[in-house]
Formats: structure tokens, C-alpha cells, sequence
């Protein structure tokens, strides 16, 4: 007896139904990307800011828990081409994903209102969160980090350093760029160093001595890597 025509009420009660929701042909789900919003000097200026000590590669999580209890965090991050996966590194698809420059450090602003006994911060709600290990300070006390030191790492680290959308089709740690020298991987011209002409998503102009003469010739950008 077949079912799958008959609406919610008709089916049988106690009967574990498979509702599949319908996708278009084509169409992707969009995936959620993180946002790293510019700091300011303004920002900077108007709060007291601190350096917690924070798990490794927790740096993401801990700014979010901060911001849920209405504290402005600042986490300097670089994005680089990266595969997600083993499945992607075979399909030699990869991603921007953003890295903490400051590894195992998250920074901490308060407002006025929100300090006590002299500029002290209110500690003990944030070492309740897991992921903090503790606080930069000297002789047992928190430190306050001097704003005219993290206003010259903002203006380096706005919102973080994105690379080139080209080494998106190249090998991990192994970028290039046009005027470098790079080595081929694969093909009849394997373990050949050949200088690098242009670079055009995934197919790259090299440089290449056939027979006597020098010749231009396109190869994958992904056999490709960077003469160290």
C-alpha cells in the first residue's frame, strides 16, 4: 500500500513519518560566514583594554561568548586559502578561513561603568567561561595594555588580512606570485623550475626552455609550487 500520496492526517498514528524538505536543482544552502568588524581608534580610546590567556584555537569562541555578555573583544586575524577537509583537498577546493595572529589571546575592552575598585574589571564572571586560562598582567595585577600600542596593531589588523583570491587554486604553504620561480609538480615537465609570467585562476603562463628556446607555455596553477 502505497503512501506517498496521502496527506499528514490520512498516515497512520504512531508511525514515524520522513518529512524531506524540497531544494531547487542547482541551489546551494548559503553558508553563515563570520564577520570581523573594523576597530577603531575612537574604539580603542573609549575603553580600558585587557589580554586574556585563552585556550588554543579557542580564540573565536571566546570572543563570542564575550560579546554575549556585552563586552567589545578584538581578535587580530589573517584569512588564508585553506581546505576545509581531506574530501576538499582531493577535489582541490579551498576556502578563506580566518587564523588568529595573536594565538591564544583574546583582548578585552571595558567601558567605565563597567570597571570597579579603581579600573579593576570584574574578573570572576569572565573565569567562569571554560575557554579563558587567565589574564597578561604583572606583579599579580591585570595589565592594561596602552592604547597607542593596540591602535598601531589596528591599523595593521583592521578586521584582518585577507590573501589574494589566485592562491586559492595553489598548494597549501607553497603560494606564489607573477615574477617568482615555481616548480612543476606534475607532467612530462616535472621537478622543472620555471619562472612564473602570469597567473589567471586555475591555469598559470610559465616561462620554459624547449628544445633550445624559450617558450610560454599554461599549466594548472595547483601543479605548481613555490621555489623555497
Amino acid at each position: 500500500m502505497k503512501r506517498r500520496g496521502k496527506a499528514l492526517w490520512q498516515q497512520p498514528i504512531g508511525e514515524k513519518l520522513k518529512i524531506k524538505r524540497k531544494r531547487d536543482k542547482g541551489v546551494k544552502p548559503q553558508k553563515a560566514k563570520r564577520r570581523h568588524p573594523k576597530i577603531t581608534p575612537d574604539l580603542i580610546h573609549a575603553r580600558h583594554w585587557y589580554a586574556l590567556r585563552v585556550k588554543s584555537q579557542k580564540e573565536f569562541v571566546t570572543q563570542d561568548l564575550l560579546k554575549e555578555r556585552g563586552l567589545m573583544t578584538y581578535v587580530p586575524v589573517r584569512k588564508e586559502w585553506r581546505h576545509r577537509n581531506k574530501f576538499d583537498r582531493a577535489k582541490k577546493h579551498k576556502e578563506l578561513i580566518s587564523f588568529p595572529e595573536a594565538v591564544g589571546y583574546v583582548f578585552v575592552g571595558f567601558t567605565p561603568n563597567q570597571l570597579w575598585q579603581g579600573a579593576v574589571p570584574h574578573w570572576l564572571k569572565i573565569f567562569e567561561l571554560p575557554t579563558v586560562k587567565g589574564v597578561v598582567g604583572i606583579n599579580s595585577r591585570p595589565a592594561r595594555i596602552p592604547p597607542v600600542r593596540l591602535s598601531a596593531w589596528a591599523k595593521v589588523h583592521p578586521n584582518g588580512v585577507q590573501r589574494p583570491d589566485k592562491e586559492a587554486y595553489m598548494r597549501t604553504h607553497k603560494e606564489f606570485k607573477e615574477g617568482d620561480t615555481a616548480r612543476i609538480c606534475n607532467g612530462p615537465f616535472a621537478d622543472k623550475e620555471v619562472p612564473v609570467k602570469s597567473i589567471e585562476g586555475i591555469k598559470t603562463t610559465v616561462i620554459l626552455e624547449v628544445f633550445g628556446s624559450w617558450r610560454e607555455i599554461v599549466v594548472d596553477t595547483f601543479d605548481l609550487e613555490k621555489v623555497a
